[in-house]
């Protein structure tokens, strides 16, 4: 690997990428503001690594809004959504409220606006080292194409709507199936990245941010995927 001041130029070959063959090495120029010079010799704190957790109180990870009614239900981590017996959403949305000032009533508004003909499912992260809560909604269309959406929120409550819609304006490809932004190679990958970066979402949560909003397609062929 060498380092320059605009980039980085490292060499890929069969180990790192299939199918390139054993005698083939790649050189690859990475601009700097799309990578990170990572010491892989030093155990990072967990500020630095910063990772992404679900948020659980009582078991129940978010919430989750079947089609065709307006009434959420809790769901489970590590099992199906529950109807809620023995539980109590206003319990579970008071003690998010405790960990990363989100309040109830806010919760419970924002979910009755969305139409019964969608099926809501609504998780919790924290991160290591860090105080807020992360919230993510997943939209699905109840009939028709059944096309996939999301919401990002972050504790800075800087709120994003990943759509089909905002991916064409956006200039970003997307699956022909579920509508969700398409990742099928690196550049259409860092196009994102860099959509991401113009919102002024942070460095550190946007490839948290498409490792749960993007569909990777075919990642072993070095050709992007054109819809």
């Amino acid at each position: 690997m060498e380092e320059t001041e605009e980039s980085f130029l490292i060499k890929v070959g069969e180990r790192k990428i299939p199918g390139l063959g054993d005698s083939v090495n790649y050189q690859v120029d990475i601009p700097r503001k799309n990578g990170n010079l990572v010491n892989l010799s030093k155990k990072l704190t967990l500020k630095e690594s910063a990772i992404y957790k679900l948020s659980i109180v009582d078991g129940i990870s978010g919430i989750k809004k079947p089609c065709n009614t307006e009434t959420a239900i809790a769901k489970k981590h590590g099992g199906s959504a529950s109807a809620g017996v023995g539980f109590s959403l206003e319990k579970f949305w008071i003690s998010l409220t405790a960990k990363g000032e989100i309040h109830a009533s806010t919760e419970t508004n924002k979910l009755e606006q969305f139409p019964k003909d969608s099926n809501i499912s609504r998780e919790y992260y924290t991160r290591e080292d860090q105080s807020g809560v992360y919230r993510l909604t997943r939209r699905k269309v109840c009939s028709g194409n059944q096309s996939i959406s999301y919401i990002y929120t972050n504790p800075d409550i800087e709120e994003i709507t990943i759509s089909e819609e905002w991916a064409k304006n956006s200039s970003l490809a997307t699956d022909s199936r579920t509508k969700q932004i398409l990742v099928s190679c690196t550049n259409q990958y860092f196009k994102y990245y860099d959509e991401l970066i113009g919102w002024d979402f942070s460095p550190s949560e946007i490839p948290f941010v498409i490792s749960k909003t993007a569909k990777f397609k075919s990642l072993t062929n070095p050709e992007c995927i054109n819809p």
